[in-house]
């Protein structure tokens, strides 16, 4: 039985807008910028099937997500896949998991800005990437570089990570 005023087939008639957020329970879902696009990764932990999605319009109802295509799924995670997930020492020899939240590139450099996924406080972990051997390695960066990249980072995603902003 459909709602007073909704006929079969006409969904233009009395449209309410409900919330849509989107959850899955058999897997984990990680948003990054690739280059300028805006992406969430899902990757089901059962078989390690992974997905790529483009997120658009974000609003109270949730993401509005597009499938990019398999051709840019399979160029972008080929690139990512290998250094989308790091791990880094603490002082103490504890180890953090991080996750990627933007690959980015200067000039020749390529760069990748990285989380740890599920704390509260947002803190960036920039790393050079370097593709020049059978398996992709990431290096910590220091002095000028550091700066330079930082900067970009804050240049590129500042806004929308609202960073910055008291």
């Amino acid at each position: 039985m459909l709602a007073d005023g909704m006929g079969a087939g006409n969904h233009e008639t009395n449209h309410i807008e409900s919330p849509t957020w989107l959850t899955f329970t058999d897997a984990d879902v990680y948003a990054f910028w690739y280059e300028d696009a805006h992406l969430a990764l899902v990757r089901f932990r059962r078989d390690n099937e992974r997905l790529l999605f483009v997120i658009g319009q974000q609003s109270q109802q949730g993401l509005h997500l597009s499938f990019p295509g398999r051709l840019f799924t399979d160029r972008v995670l080929d690139e990512i896949e290998p250094i989308f997930f790091a791990e880094v020492e603490e002082p103490g020899g504890q180890t953090e998991q991080l996750a990627l939240g933007a690959y980015f590139r200067t000039g020749e450099a390529e760069y990748g800005a990285y989380y740890a996924p599920g704390t509260a406080a947002l803190e960036v972990f920039l790393f050079r990437i370097d593709n020049t051997g059978s398996r992709p390695e990431l290096t910590s960066l220091m002095g000028f570089e550091q700066e330079q990249a930082a900067a970009l980072f804050v240049e590129r995603y500042g806004h929308q990570l609202k960073l910055g902003e008291a």
